[in-house]
């Protein structure tokens, strides 16, 4: 699998599952290969990806 479908598939799966993860927002750095996700009580959590293989 190629690391951008990687990551385009990851965001569906963040998209699809907003309700039941608490998510308000996704902003992506498609750059930097970096998710950052903001939850509807104020936290923020930052995924990054990488391929390794």
């Amino acid at each position: 699998m190629e690391h951008n479908e990687f990551k385009d598939q990851l965001y569906e799966v963040l998209d699809e599952n907003d309700v039941a993860l608490g998510i308000e927002d996704i902003d992506t750095s498609d750059a930097a290969n970096i998710f950052t996700i903001k939850t509807r009580d104020g936290s923020v959590f930052e995924i990054e990806t990488r391929k390794i293989e």
